[in-house]
């Protein structure tokens, strides 16, 4: 009797225990009974459990969970395992000190120097203070891991933009911003890159990215173009003024030209009007004295004005002519 009971004990029948369907709340993962790795990886069906309260475990990537079951013999039981986030420490070593602090896109949840748990996987983080530049970090926490993460800042230097800008009147823009119209000097510029950018109505735009360097002035000179269809409307005020001055001091120069023509003329006829008067005062002409008079007042007189007239127009020409071509 005493044999055959310890026969029934060891039977296959007694030892086959039961089944756990393992199911996580997150696919993948090893599962574990009583902390016994299976080999198996959730979702799983776990066969030959022995029988009672058992603790059915899911360790994956950056997350745990655990589930108690009780297994009976021959029957299927289920296990549903909640995972949770596991993770590290990170503590950040910030220079300055009171630099703003943002990780994976919010605000840090304390004070740099102090150690904060962070869930392990990839994060980034980023450090900002005027008159610095800005740095960005990605970093790595491990389950269990301490990451001490030193963040130091570099000062921003400063440097110098001279621009000459060419008509006048364009708008000068730097990162977005007018700082003027025409040339202009800016003294102060923080160090790294910039948009420089000019503009006006009727003209080809301008921009340009650039570098400035610390301690360093550059030098841009910026001539912005007529657009093609507005050219005769749009034209440099200069070279308007110039064009002007020589149509004028042409206009002018022909004037001049007219009034001695003109002057000749009337100088000519003025003297065979005074012949004409001698030969009729000694008696050697017939014509009489009122035909004389009315050829000095109808023709000699209205060609002599009219040359006086000619050279003085001639004169204000030329004058305001050069006067337009050699002024700024």
């Amino acid at each position: 009797m005493i044999v055959f009971s310890l026969l029934a004990l060891l039977s296959p029948a007694a030892l086959a225990g039961g089944s756990v369907e393992v199911r996580g709340s997150v696919p993948g993962g090893r599962i574990t009974v009583d902390g016994a790795d299976t080999g198996l990886t959730a979702p799983a069906v776990v066969e030959d459990v022995q029988p009672g309260l058992r603790t059915v475990g899911i360790i994956a990537n950056c997350r745990r969970g655990e589930a108690k079951v009780e297994v009976v013999d021959g029957v299927s039981a289920r296990a549903d395992v909640m995972l949770h986030q596991t993770g590290g420490t990170l503590v950040v070593r910030l220079d300055p000190a009171i630099a703003n602090v943002r990780m994976d896109g919010a605000a840090y949840p304390s004070k740099p120097g102090d150690p904060v748990p962070v869930g392990c996987g990839e994060h980034a983080l980023g450090a900002t203070l005027e008159g610095y530049m800005p740095m960005f970090v990605n970093f790595t926490v491990r389950e269990g891991e301490l990451v001490d993460l030193p963040v130091k800042l570099q000062a921003i230097g400063r440097g110098r933009l001279r621009v000459s800008l060419v008509p006048a009147s364009a708008r000068l823009v730097l990162d977005g911003v007018e700082i003027g119209r025409g040339t202009q000097e800016v003294p102060d510029v923080p160090a790294g890159p910039h948009l420089v950018q000019a503009e006006l109505a009727g003209y080809e735009s301008y921009k340009q990215n650039m570098i400035v360097n610390k301690d360093r002035e550059h030098v841009l000179d910026i001539d912005l173009q007529p657009l093609p269809s507005t050219v005769a409307s749009v034209k440099d005020p200069r070279r308007n003024r110039k064009a002007a001055g020589v149509v004028l001091s042409s206009g002018g120069g022909l004037a001049l030209m007219t009034s001695g023509a003109l002057l000749l003329a009337a100088s000519t006829r003025y003297q065979d009007y005074l012949e004409r008067a001698d030969a009729i005062n000694t008696g050697e002409s017939s014509e009489s004295a009122l035909k004389a008079q009315a050829y000095r007042d109808e023709e000699v007189a209205p060609m002599a004005l009219g040359g006086a007239v000619a050279g003085g127009l001639g004169v204000v020409l030329g004058g305001v002519g050069i006067t337009l071509m050699v002024g700024n």
